[in-house]
């Protein structure tokens, strides 16, 4: 398995509630492999591919104008209302999953009080929204 399945499979697991992964027949073998693969294969970890992920995108990320601070620090998410938050990555790791998205046209950054949001937008799709509530060096993924 390359480290774009991966994070393939990890693109899964952030946009859990979010149909865009799904919703076009050139994502449908993702359901596939997300129910096939464990999250550990040939010794290569999420961990690992979120690190690669966030050097390959490096770039990209330090143009949205956050600070080092934000970009590390973590980012907690859950599956439901009902779920406890968990542990994802840091900021940095969890943008960086955007920039893999297939037919990734933009993400911006939108900041409101004690949110930062991100509007993704893929080609063919109306754009999506991701608002993280800041507290303090911590954020949780609260809305899509």
């Amino acid at each position: 398995m390359n480290n774009s399945s991966i994070a393939k499979i990890l693109s899964i697991s952030l946009l859990f509630s979010c149909n865009i992964v799904y919703s076009s027949s050139h994502n449908l073998h993702l359901q596939e492999t997300a129910s096939s693969v464990s999250t550990q294969q040939d010794g290569v970890t999420n961990n690992d591919v979120l690190k690669y992920l966030s050097e390959k995108y490096s770039n990209e990320i330090s143009s949205l104008g956050l600070k080092d601070k934000q970009l590390n620090s973590n980012v907690y998410v859950r599956a439901s209302l009902n779920d406890n938050f968990l542990f994802f990555s840091n900021l940095k790791q969890f943008i960086s999953v955007f920039y893999d998205l297939p037919n990734l046209q933009s993400v911006k950054v939108v900041k409101y009080d004690n949110y930062i949001g991100f509007k993704v937008k893929l080609a063919g799709r109306p754009a999506t929204g991701f608002a993280l509530y800041q507290e303090d060096n911590e954020f949780f993924l609260k809305g899509l």
